[in-house]
């Protein structure tokens, strides 16, 4: 099959070109997933901030992220937060410090099974058990 929009793109992206790999479990976690778009937005982020660098984690201002993605400060904040609570991210103080205050390092928990999320038939954890081991 073609893709009847490639003739009117003035881009060319390729994998070669750089990727973000993720494990299929996680990919179907995040699908799965009940998240809003803005915890979609930073975990996004963050994936790319990492594991596109081939990191596992990587110290992130405010800054960055509502430059990344559209979001303001305090959506940023309030949503870092929840997605921490909900064990889908992680995050501590860097060493790092500009102007008396920390940055924070980041990091994406792909343990998907700690995840604190419900999905339409219970836990994330249940659903992909009963997934494996229908086929």
């Amino acid at each position: 099959m073609q893709n009847p929009w490639k003739k009117d793109s003035k881009i060319n992206p390729q994998r070669e070109r750089g990727n973000r790999q993720i494990s299929n479990g996680v990919y179907k976690a995040l699908v799965f997933a009940d998240l809003t778009a803005a915890e979609y937005k930073i975990c996004l982020f963050i994936i790319d901030k990492t594991w596109g660098f081939n990191k596992c984690f990587d110290t992130i201002s405010v800054s960055q992220f509502r430059e990344a993605t559209g979001l303001s400060e305090r959506m940023v904040r309030k949503v870092i937060s929840r997605l921490k609570e909900r064990r889908v991210i992680h995050y501590e103080p860097s060493e790092r410090v500009k102007r008396g205050s920390p940055f924070n390092q980041f990091l994406f928990n792909k343990h998907y099974d700690t995840w604190i999320v419900q999905g339409k038939i219970g836990s994330l954890a249940d659903f992909l058990l009963v997934k494996k081991s229908c086929g």
